[in-house]
């Protein structure tokens, strides 16, 4: 690939970014597959208001109580019955000390279902407010 051609973005109207960087990547080293390890999504979640919530919280591996007997969080995989690793955590007394959310979700896309995927962006993730990435991990294979 001729380096004259690789030129960057540019204030003026008259220049065209020629930079690709897949089609560069792939010349130079074959082909790139480019996809994401791993994601890590948190929101808050009210407890109290949310019974569908609720009801999917008790089929989690762990539930830590406080010393007063009171649900301290949930935390644990969030299908029990799959080989997939969707770890989930709902700690709303550990995030108000630590000023930060509630509720944490952590899986690897590509190696999870397409019915899973679903169910998460579909059914879990909106019973969240606040909701954001905070860990995005992409991977770069090439062969």
């Amino acid at each position: 690939m001729n380096d004259k051609n690789l030129s960057g973005a540019s204030n003026s109207s008259t220049e065209v970014q020629k930079l690709n960087l897949r089609t560069y990547l792939a010349e130079k080293y074959g082909f790139v597959s480019i996809k994401i390890d791993r994601l890590t999504i948190i929101g808050n979640i009210e407890f109290e208001e949310n019974k569908a919530f609720q009801n999917l919280c008790q089929f989690w591996d762990v539930m830590e109580l406080q010393s007063n007997g009171e649900y301290a969080g949930f935390y644990g995989q969030l299908f029990r019955e799959s080989t997939e690793n969707f770890y989930v955590s709902y700690m709303p007394i550990k995030a108000k000390k630590m000023k930060t959310k509630n509720f944490y979700l952590e899986f690897n896309p590509v190696k999870s279902s397409q019915a899973n995927l679903k169910y998460v962006f579909a059914y879990l993730i909106p019973l969240s407010e606040e909701v954001s990435i905070s860990r995005i991990d992409i991977a770069l294979d090439f062969e």
